[in-house]
């Protein structure tokens, strides 16, 4: 699978993004150059914005605002954090958190009005629900009683972080490497897949809102038309499983969050091939850095929704036998650490 398919799909962006004629001088006047190819990041950056602008939520939610299921969900999330957050400091105020009170009882009534609801938002109400029931408790408790359906004793301390953990764990996050060649005969069950999709929604996002997607596809007939549209898999073999890391826009709010999601769902991906790890299953992370024409095209040929942004795909599975990978030598340690 090389790339001519995107060459051919998407020759004019392609052009563009690659042009390697001379440096122009910028119509602004200010004496500055423009480098070739600055009008198609420009154009790319737009179409990132316009997305995240037609998906994102409010940045307040407040009945009569257009919220989709999803706003409301990411609101929901939101407050609770909100809660659960107040709840884990050294000393809470008491009382505490009355406009996520009111917040989250409002969202509730608007939530309450939708039909056919999916599991997120469904969650979502149960976990806005408690935490109210958990906020009551504390603000009229005479004495403090931080609820364990929000908030737990922390479980990693120095004496419990003994050098032989340490050592175990750095261990495997310095064996990871990209496999580039998979058995095909050895299929990754659903149940592995479920496994590394858990240890990934344990990623940190913003306000626990938990946005990371994982598509997977396990039949030849679905996987190669991606990988037509993938630049950087030329050479990787037996690939049968793959999978199409998104995030969901409609879980972040307000124009400041416009670059969270590339955050949030590398985040997500990361934690997804330690997931496929632990278990024995390699991964290859091939990089999304495409026009938005290809994802859109990526969006309909994957039956990706259109309020997700494309992260990264990853091909997975069981490394053939004999297979090499790369040693990736890293940098000096000073050169990327800094004590100020």
């Amino acid at each position: 699978m090389g790339t001519g398919a995107v060459n051919d799909r998407f020759p004019m962006q392609l052009e563009r993004m690659t042009a390697s004629t001379s440096a122009c001088q910028c119509d602004a006047g200010n004496g500055g150059t423009r480098e070739p190819g600055d009008d198609v990041v420009m154009h790319e950056s737009a179409m990132v914005a316009e997305r995240f602008e037609r998906f994102r939520a409010p940045e307040t939610a407040h009945r009569g605002a257009a919220l989709s299921a999803g706003n409301i969900e990411a609101h929901l999330r939101l407050e609770t954090h909100r809660i659960e957050k107040g709840l884990s400091i050294a000393e809470p105020r008491r009382p505490f958190g009355r406009l996520a009170q009111e917040r989250l009882t409002s969202l509730l009534a608007l939530a309450a009005e939708l039909s056919g609801k999916d599991d997120g938002l469904v969650t979502a109400e149960e976990q806005a629900r408690e935490a109210l029931r958990a906020l009551q408790r504390w603000n009229s408790a005479d004495t403090g009683v931080r609820d364990p359906d929000l908030t737990q004793p922390a479980l990693l301390t120095p004496d419990e972080a003994s050098s032989r953990k340490r050592d175990v764990l750095t261990e495997f996050f310095a064996q990871r490497s990209s496999v580039r060649s998979f058995d095909p005969e050895k299929p990754v069950s659903p149940e592995a897949i479920a496994h590394a999709v858990t240890v990934a929604l344990h990623s940190p996002s913003v306000c626990n809102r938990a946005s990371g997607r994982a598509h997977f596809y396990q039949e030849r007939a679905a996987i190669d038309p991606l990988l037509d549209l993938q630049q950087g898999n030329r050479g990787l073999t037996g690939i049968r499983n793959l999978a199409v890391v998104t995030v969901e826009l409609s879980m972040f709010a307000g124009v400041k969050e416009l670059t969270q999601p590339w955050i949030d769902g590398g985040l997500f991906l990361m934690n997804l091939v330690w997931g496929f790890q632990s278990q024995g299953i390699g991964s290859c992370l091939l990089n999304w850095s495409m026009p938005d024409a290809a994802s859109r095209e990526l969006r309909k040929v994957a039956a990706i929704a259109e309020s997700e942004l494309i992260v990264c795909m990853l091909a997975f599975g069981y490394a053939q036998e004999g297979t090499y990978v790369t040693r990736s030598a890293k940098p000096p340690l000073a050169h990327v650490m800094t004590l100020h």
